[in-house]
């Protein structure tokens, strides 16, 4: 789980919350069933009219909020409620409750936790709750007893060492262990050399699971 940062509530969700929050309250009272929210269209830093999904997508820099697995990669961008809209679905619009969420992550279903971590908190990172393992799992390092419990929780409420996603990390940490490079031309200048060098070398930031290959070394 990445940290990122949120950006002010875009202006055409906040002026239709109100209206969103009771047709949705309607619905669900007559059907008895919890509907799918009606996302409306919003602006973005560029000017541009984009879907709320995108939005969110280019501040997490199109990961999953949770999971940090790529969108699109192998997913769809789907918008989770932190706090479910079956159980609180005074929520159901409320932009901070609102996180890209890929179709795997989307398992988790109504699960909740207000203890949960959230990966646009205040003090939140990665390296301070988590850990992962070359064999795919996420495991707690945290020290403090409330910062372990709250990590704790986050993996299972989130559903975070799923066997499939497990098995999905471990198959990238093995791809991106080692990164492929061509060996230098004999007789390459210096500075060539080095400018060559930074643009071969491996940026995490369009990686699943960015932080294993930044955390320190070992298991």
């Amino acid at each position: 789980m990445h940290p990122w940062s949120r950006p002010k509530e875009p202006e055409e969700l906040h002026t239709q919350r109100a209206a969103l929050t009771r047709a949705f309250m309607i619905e669900r009272r007559a059907t008895g069933k919890t509907p799918s929210c009606v996302w409306p269209k919003v602006i973005n830093a560029d000017g541009a009219e984009v879907t709320l999904q995108k939005l969110l997508s280019e501040n997490t820099g199109q990961h999953c909020s949770y999971c940090d697995n790529l969108m699109g990669y192998s997913s769809r961008d789907t918008i989770d409620h932190f706090l479910p809209k079956k159980h609180f679905p005074c929520l159901a619009y409320v932009w901070n409750n609102l996180y890209l969420c890929c179709d795997g992550c989307q398992r988790k279903g109504t699960r909740y936790s207000k203890d949960a971590l959230r990966p646009d908190e205040p003090g939140y990172s990665f390296s301070r709750y988590f850990r992962y393992r070359r064999d795919g799992r996420l495991i707690v390092i945290a020290e403090d007893g409330t910062d372990r419990r709250r990590a704790e929780v986050t993996i299972e409420v989130l559903d975070l060492n799923d066997d499939d996603l497990v098995k999905e990390r471990n198959t990238e940490f093995l791809k991106g262990l080692i990164p492929r490079r061509r060996a230098l031309r004999p007789g390459l200048d210096a500075r060539s050399g080095l400018l060559r060098f930074i643009a071969l070398s491996p940026t995490y930031e369009n990686k699943p699971f960015r932080d294993f290959f930044v955390q320190d070394p070992g298991e």
